[in-house]
């Protein structure tokens, strides 16, 4: 063996470290990015309205991404678009069903209307026949009350001219 080798520090084999391009780096920087995204968009999917309230709702709302928050809300607005013009149609339906039905009932008022207006009437002349005939009976009562005074009157008349004939014979003495 010789002495240069002996004193020579013999350096151990180690691999060399390679350097991260920025190629590299780069792709794994986007690796991470759509990992911390993809976290995000689970919990963005996650529907927080109506779940939640206050702060804690602004914070979950705050976690989606600007574009996902405006196309989560513009799906909303679909939605709602949708349904109203839903509704739109059948309250113009449910309508016309109702002009229909009211112009019937219009129809049916007025007949109505006549059937209390002749009751009305009929009632009126009843009550009116009612009073004609209890002054009838009340002027036959007091006719009859004239009548029977008058046939008293009579009575009384020919039996005080019989009383004044009889005394006026007994007084001449033919009785």
């Amino acid at each position: 063996m010789s002495t240069d080798d002996d004193t020579t520090p013999k350096l151990a084999a180690t691999p060399a470290r390679r350097v991260q391009s920025q190629t590299e780096r780069d792709a794994s920087g986007l690796a991470a990015r759509r990992e911390r995204e993809g976290r995000v968009m689970a919990l963005a999917d996650e529907e927080v309205t109506g779940n939640h309230q206050g702060d804690e709702l602004r914070a979950l709302r705050s976690r989606r991404p600007t574009p996902q928050r405006i196309a989560h809300i513009e799906e909303r607005v679909d939605g709602v678009i949708t349904t109203i013009s839903e509704w739109r149609g059948e309250v113009s339906k449910q309508m016309g069903e109702l002009t229909g039905e009211v112009k019937g009932l219009a129809g049916e008022v007025k007949g109505l209307a006549t059937v209390v207006q002749n009751s009305g009437q009929r009632d009126h002349v009843t009550f009116k026949a009612t009073v004609d005939v209890d002054t009838a009976q009340k002027i036959d009562q007091v006719d009859a009350g004239k009548t029977k005074r008058a046939w008293i009157t009579q009575v009384l008349t020919l039996v005080g001219s019989a009383l004044a004939l009889a005394t006026a014979a007994f007084a001449a003495g033919r009785c």
